[in-house]
């Protein structure tokens, strides 16, 4: 199953466009820091590889370099403990900006329907934490994302 999902994100995030945006339900913002909280120790990846995400070893156009903890990838989804984390490569190493949700069901997060399965992945939703995005927090492309280092 890993070759399968680390070679599925690559042909996920070059042909899928996520559909409309966050909605009022609950606190997105609040819940949002907390994730940020939970996730500021893998601006360091040395810690998201000590913690058990493997990189996918390539850059996808406007994301970066997603590391995967395929046992979390399940029909359970904390929204403190990602299945993905996404990485933009820069000269200056690796920068964490996003997080991204998998689930083998489907599931809401954030007042949110996670996309539909798509090229052999499972439901997922990006959430750009760590970095602006123009299009939308919950979209899964970011313009701003470089697609190679600077």
């Amino acid at each position: 199953m890993k070759k399968k999902i680390l070679a599925g994100i690559g042909a996920f995030a070059l042909s899928f466009s996520l559909l409309g945006s966050a909605s009022a339900a609950g606190n997105v913002q609040a819940d949002l820091a907390k994730v940020r909280n939970a996730t500021a120790k893998y601006h360091d990846v040395r810690k998201a590889i000590a913690d058990g995400y493997i990189s996918t070893e390539f850059v996808v156009p406007n994301m970066g370099i997603h590391f995967v903890k395929e046992e979390l990838i399940d029909g359970v989804t904390d929204p403190l403990t990602p299945e993905v984390l996404v990485y933009e490569p820069t000269k200056n190493g690796l920068k964490l900006v996003a997080v991204e949700y998998m689930s083998t069901v489907p599931n809401r997060l954030f007042g949110l329907e996670m996309d539909p399965p798509h090229d052999g992945l499972p439901f997922s939703l990006h959430a750009w934490i760590w970095a602006p995005n123009p299009d939308g927090m919950f979209k899964p492309f970011n313009p701003r994302v470089a697609n190679v280092e600077d």
